[in-house]
C-alpha cells in the first residue's frame, strides 16, 4: 500500500513520522485555543516550512519565488471565482476583501501551503534538484499575469459572468485531466507525485477539521456534485479530491517550469 511505500522509500521516514505528530499537535492546539484562521495557518505551516528551508537552503529563494507567482494570481482569481459562484466561503480576519468578494486571509493560506509542497517535494522526493529556473518560468510568469489582467477586466466590465455553476467541480475536472495528461507522458513522475499527494492528505485532513470546527471557512449546499458526510460537517467530494490534486498540479507546473525536469 501507498502508505507502506511512503516510509520505506525514503531514507527520511523519521522526519516524516515527526512532521505527523508535528501537524496533529499544531491542530489540537488550534482547535483548543480556537485560534483565528491566519493564526491557525502560521501555526500550522510556518515551523515545518522554516525546517524544510533549512535544509534545502540552497533551492529556498527559487522555491519562494514560485511560490510567490503560482500563488498570488492563480489565488486572486480562483478564489475571486469560487466565492461568486458559493463554491466556499471564508470569512476575513482582517475584514479585507480584494474585487470585494476574496478575502486577503485566503491568499496568506494559498502562499504558505504551496509554499509548503515545494518545500516538501524538494526534500523528501526530488532526486534531481535544480537551483536554476527554467528558461520557461518567465513565459509562465508572463502568462499568470495576462490571466490576472484579463480577470481584472472581465471583473470590472462583465462581472455576472464569473458566477460560474458547479465551479469547483470544473475546477477539479480540470486539475485532474492535467495531472492524467502530464503523467501519461511522463509516468516516471507517478511514484513521486502519489508519494507527495499521500503525504501531505492526512495534515489537510487535520487543517480541514479544525477550520471547518471554528468557522475558518464553510460550504453552501446545493452548488457541489456531491457531499461526504463525517460526524456534524458535511463536506463537498470536491474538497477531498483538492487535497490531492492541489498537491499533484503544483508540483507538476514546479517539474514543467520552475525545476530542471529530470525526474521526468
Amino acid at each position: 500500500c501507498w502508505c507502506y511505500k511512503l516510509f520505506i522509500m525514503t531514507s527520511k521516514s523519521i522526519e516524516i513520522i515527526l512532521s505527523y505528530v508535528f501537524f496533529f499537535v499544531a491542530a489540537v492546539v488550534g482547535g483548543y485555543f480556537k485560534l483565528n484562521f491566519i493564526n491557525f495557518t502560521v501555526l500550522f505551516t510556518v515551523p515545518v516550512i522554516i525546517y524544510l528551508s533549512l535544509k534545502v537552503k540552497k533551492y529556498f529563494k527559487k522555491l519562494l519565488l514560485e511560490a510567490v507567482v503560482i500563488s498570488v494570481p492563480l489565488e486572486i482569481i480562483l478564489d475571486s471565482i469560487a466565492h461568486l459562484s458559493k463554491s466556499w466561503y471564508v470569512p476575513s480576519v482582517w475584514g479585507i476583501r480584494i474585487f470585494g468578494d476574496m478575502p486577503l486571509d485566503d491568499i496568506i493560506w494559498t502562499f504558505l501551503y504551496i509554499l509548503l509542497i515545494l518545500l516538501s517535494y524538494t526534500y523528501l522526493f526530488d532526486h534531481y534538484k535544480s537551483k536554476k529556473l527554467k528558461k520557461s518560468f518567465k513565459m509562465m510568469s508572463l502568462t499568470f499575469l495576462i490571466l490576472l489582467l484579463g480577470f481584472i477586466f472581465v471583473n470590472n466590465f462583465f462581472p455576472m459572468i464569473l458566477s460560474v455553476p458547479y465551479f469547483y467541480s470544473i475546477l477539479m475536472a480540470f486539475s485532474l485531466i492535467f495531472t492524467i495528461v502530464f503523467l501519461a507522458k511522463h509516468p516516471k513522475m507517478y511514484q513521486n507525485i502519489s508519494l507527495m499527494a499521500l503525504y501531505l492528505f492526512l495534515p489537510s485532513v487535520f487543517f480541514e477539521y479544525v477550520a471547518l470546527e471554528l468557522g475558518h471557512w464553510y460550504f453552501d449546499q446545493g452548488y457541489h456534485l456531491a457531499y461526504i458526510t463525517a460526524g456534524k460537517f458535511s463536506v463537498p467530494f470536491e474538497e477531498l479530491l483538492f487535497y490531492f490534486l492541489a498537491v499533484t498540479t503544483t508540483v507538476l507546473i514546479h517539474e514543467m517550469f520552475g525545476d530542471n525536469n529530470r525526474n521526468t
